[in-house]
C-alpha cells in the first residue's frame, strides 16, 4: 500500500505528504514514522510555522479495506486523521509521553517511540482523551504449588491495577478523561496450558469486580469486541462458557497475517523472539506439575514447551493484529519485553521488577512498607513470613513482627493508595479496647 505525491511519481509517506503541502500556520502538523509497504518503514519532519491558530483542521478519506497488517492500520489512520497541533497541545503530548515512559522499564528506553509519540500528539490534537489498551491478566498460573496462591486475583493483582490506575491519574490531573482498558487473553492460550474456560471466567469476573470496587479508571474489553462491535458481549457464566470455543476461533481464524510461518517470525523478528523467550521460561514453571510432562528427560520437556511456546506466538499474532484492528486510536501497552515501535512496554509493580506480573507470582509485604515479588516456594519456604488471609482466601504474606500481634488480638495492615498504611484488628477479645490497650 503506497501513495504518489501529485506531479512526481515519487511515493511518500502521507504525514510527511501533509507537512510540506500545508499552508504554514501557527503549531505543527505532527509526524508518522510507521511506514508505506508491508515490512518497510520510513519516517518524515515535521513543519514549524509561526502563528498562534488554536483550531483543528481534518481531513477524512474512506479507509482502504483488506487490513492485514498493523502497518495497515496506522497507515489507514494516517489518510483519516489530520490534527492541527498548538504549542500547547506539544507541550502537553511531550508531558504525557514522560509519564508513559516513566511507567516503562529501563531496558527499554533506547526503544524508538516516535510512533507512540504522534499517537498521542494526534489524540491531544483532536481534544480526545488519552485511551490506553493493554493485554493482559488472563489467569492464574496453573502452577499453583511453586508459583502462585490460587486461582482467582489476590493482593498482587491489586497493586497491579493501582499501578495502571495511577498512570492514568497522573495524565488525568493536567489532560482529563484518561483510561485504561484490559483486554484479557485468558481464552486465547488457556487451553494449550490446561486451564479451564471456567477457571478463565472466574478470574476475570473477580478481577472485573476489584476494579469496580477501586479502580475506576480501569475498564475491561472481551475477545467479543475484537471479533466485531456488533457482537454480543457474554453477560452470564453459562453463555460466556457456550461461546469461549467460538471466540477464541473466530479471533484467531480472521486475523492471523497471510503465510505466517512460527520458525521464521522468531528467526527474523526481535519482539517475536524475545517474546517465545519469555514463554519458554513461564512454561518450565507453569507446567511442571502438568502429568504429560511428568517422567519424561529435561530435553523432552524442552521440546513439548517450544511446541506449546510456537502455538503462542501463533495466536499471538492473530491476537495482536485484532486488538489493533479493534482499537486503532489508542495506545498500546503491553507487559513482555518488547522493542516494537507500535507499543509501549509497561511494569505492573514497582521496585525494578521489570517484567514480574501478579499471574506469575506472590507478594509479600516488608517491615518497612515495601513489597517483594517472587515464586511462592520462595517466600513459603522462608519463616520469617506468615500466609494472610482476605475474605477466606490466601491474599498475600507478610514479614512476621511483633507489632501485628498484640494480647489476644491479630492485627492487619492494608495498604492505603497512594501511601499510609490502615490498621485493623481482624480477631479481637471481646474483653479487648482500646482504652485497655492505651492503659498496658
Amino acid at each position: 500500500m503506497s501513495f504518489e505525491i501529485p506531479g512526481t511519481g515519487s511515493l511518500c509517506n502521507p504525514w510527511g505528504f501533509l507537512s510540506e503541502n500545508a499552508l504554514p500556520q501557527g503549531g505543527i502538523y505532527f509526524s508518522e514514522s510507521c511506514q508505506m509497504t508491508t515490512r518497510e518503514e520510513s519516517s518524515s519532519e515535521s513543519d514549524n510555522g509561526s502563528s498562534s491558530d488554536n483550531s483543528i483542521r481534518t481531513t477524512v478519506t474512506e479507509p482502504d479495506e483488506g487490513v492485514t497488517t498493523i502497518e495497515d492500520i496506522l497507515v489507514n489512520r494516517a489518510k483519516t486523521e489530520h490534527p492541527y497541533l498548538t504549542d500547547a497541545d506539544v507541550e502537553i503530548s511531550d508531558r504525557i509521553m514522560r509519564i508513559l515512559c516513566a511507567y516503562s522499564p529501563a531496558t527499554t528506553k533506547s526503544v524508538d517511540r516516535s510512533t507512540i509519540e504522534n499517537m498521542v500528539r494526534s489524540t491531544v490534537g483532536r481534544k480526545q482523551p488519552i485511551h490506553l489498551i493493554l493485554p493482559a491478566f488472563p489467569f492464574k498460573s496453573p502452577n499453583n504449588i511453586d508459583k502462585v496462591l490460587g486461582k482467582l486475583p489476590d493482593k498482587g493483582e491489586e497493586l497491579a491495577l493501582h499501578t495502571l490506575d495511577s498512570l492514568c491519574d497522573e495524565i488525568d490531573e493536567f489532560y482529563p478523561g484518561t483510561t485504561l482498558s484490559i483486554i484479557s487473553d485468558g481464552l486465547v492460550y488457556n487451553d494449550l496450558l490446561g486451564v479451564t474456560d471456567e477457571e478463565v471466567w472466574n478470574y476475570g469476573s473477580a478481577l472485573r469486580k476489584l476494579a469496580r470496587e477501586k479502580f475506576p479508571r480501569i475498564s475491561f474489553a472481551r475477545l467479543s469486541r475484537l471479533i466485531s462491535e456488533d457482537c454480543p458481549e457474554p453477560l452470564t457464566r453459562e453463555d460466556y462458557l457456550e461461546h469461549a470455543a467460538w471466540y477464541r476461533s473466530e479471533v484467531i481464524s480472521k486475523n492471523i497475517p497471510e503465510d505466517f510461518d512460527v520458525n521464521l517470525e522468531i528467526k527474523y523478528h526481535i519482539n517475536s523472539l524475545l517474546t517465545y523467550r519469555g514463554y519458554i521460561k513461564f512454561l518450565e514453571t507453569d507446567l511442571r506439575h502438568e502429568p504429560s510432562r511428568q517422567g519424561k528427560t529435561k530435553s523432552q520437556v524442552k521440546k513439548m514447551n517450544e511446541k506449546v511456546a510456537k502455538r503462542m506466538i501463533y495466536r499471538g499474532a492473530a491476537f495482536t493484529l485484532a486488538i489493533q484492528k479493534a482499537f486503532p486510536s489508542s495506545i498500546r501497552l503491553s507487559i513482555h519485553q518488547s522493542e516494537s515501535k507500535y507499543k509501549l512496554t509497561v511494569g505492573v509493580f514497582s521496585g525494578g521488577q521489570a517484567y514480574t506480573t501478579p499471574w506469575h507470582c506472590v507478594c509479600a509485604l516488608e517491615l518497612d512498607g515495601s513489597w517483594r515479588y517472587a515464586h511462592k516456594q520462595v517466600i513459603a519456604g522462608d519463616s520469617e513470613y506468615e500466609l494472610i488471609y482476605k475474605d477466606g482466601r490466601p491474599s498475600y504474606y507478610r514479614r512476621k513482627s511483633d507489632p501485628y500481634s498484640w494480647d489476644n488480638c491479630s492485627i492487619g495492615g492494608d495498604p492505603i493508595y497512594p501511601c499510609g498504611l490502615k490498621i485493623t484488628a481482624t480477631q479481637v477479645d471481646a474483653e479487648l479496647s482500646m482504652w485497655r490497650l492505651l492503659i498496658d
